[in-house]
């Protein structure tokens, strides 16, 4: 039997005789974190002009917790320098990605463009009695080391109620009032008035 000859187009990819375009590489993927989801990038882009970086609570800059696919600029090409050695340059910004974007973590005017880190977190075992929301016990020791790191947390919790569903947010100052919490067994017990129902 005479073989079959496929000629594949530059750019373009094949499954036996059938020639078809190949998806885009989108430069990450995505990844759920503690109910959101999260690009994780698999591919270089520039920490210039990509929006990747907060300020937490004590005014220092962070890493984002959350970042989306559109944060990230994979707008990347390869330059020769003046001694024949190449290196990755931001077609975008024009940033050398050699150098250190963000060397000086205390300069206040990347501070001023930049927002708070909110790490929302929700959480799903959650039982309701005696005027209080009892929430697994290592999931608050989790977030309150989070909290005490500098970021700000919120605790997200649904509750059903007949044919609707109800979406409750707990108050930042949950975690600087530890003798306001109920600790039974493996529980935390949160009063009702820590909590805003998510509009």
């Amino acid at each position: 039997m005479k073989p079959t000859i496929t000629h594949i187009p530059s750019g373009m990819g094949a499954s036996g005789e059938s020639i078809y375009k190949p998806a885009k590489d989108k430069g990450y993927s995505n990844q759920t974190i503690n109910g959101q989801i999260s690009a994780i990038p698999c591919a270089i882009y520039c920490p210039s002009c990509s929006d990747v970086m907060e300020v937490d609570r004590y005014q220092q800059l962070k890493r984002k917790f959350i970042i989306n696919g559109q944060d990230l600029i994979f707008d990347i090409s390869y330059q020769e320098d003046e001694e024949g050695n190449l290196y990755a340059k931001c077609n975008s910004c024009g940033f050398d990605l050699r150098n250190d974007a963000f060397h000086d973590r205390n300069n206040r005017e990347i501070k001023k463009v930049l927002k708070p880190i909110l790490r929302q977190h929700i959480v799903e075992e959650v039982r309701y009695r005696n005027g209080r929301f009892f929430i697994p016990k290592q999931d608050f020791i989790e977030l309150a080391k989070m909290f005490i790191q500098g970021d700000r947390v919120e605790i997200c919790i649904r509750q059903k109620i007949g044919y609707n569903t109800y979406t409750y947010i707990a108050k930042d100052d949950v975690f600087e009032n530890p003798k306001e919490l109920v600790y039974e067994n493996d529980e935390v017990g949160i009063t009702r008035n820590y909590w805003k129902q998510k509009k």
